[in-house]
């Protein structure tokens, strides 16, 4: 899913790729989690506060990817990985903004 699509017509888990429908949840496919992130930065200005994107996941990825061994699991690194990239594109918009 892009930054730009407004209305996706499936949610994509991050870590096992598996999708869903939006709209009705259908209970034969993955429920899809969907997390998310705000950013809040004073800067030299006035503070801002910025949502970046969601990260979609699966419950089941969720759920291992917050056991015991939360580092050390590939759907925990997708995971991490994933939130990372969200962070990091709104934390340089936020940058740029300031900048202009």
């Amino acid at each position: 899913m892009t930054e730009l699509e407004l209305f996706p017509r499936q949610r994509v888990c991050v870590a096992c790729e598996r999708s869903t429908g939006v709209g009705k949840h259908n209970p034969r496919e993955p429920n899809i989690v969907a997390i998310s992130l705000v950013l809040y930065r004073r800067g030299t200005g006035k503070a801002q506060l910025k949502a970046a994107g969601k990260v979609h996941i699966c419950e089941r990825c969720l759920a291992l990817a917050i056991a015991p061994s939360i580092f050390q699991t590939g759907e925990a690194k997708r995971l991490f990985a994933g939130l990372r990239e969200r962070i990091s594109a709104r934390y340089s918009a936020m940058l740029e903004e300031e900048g202009k």
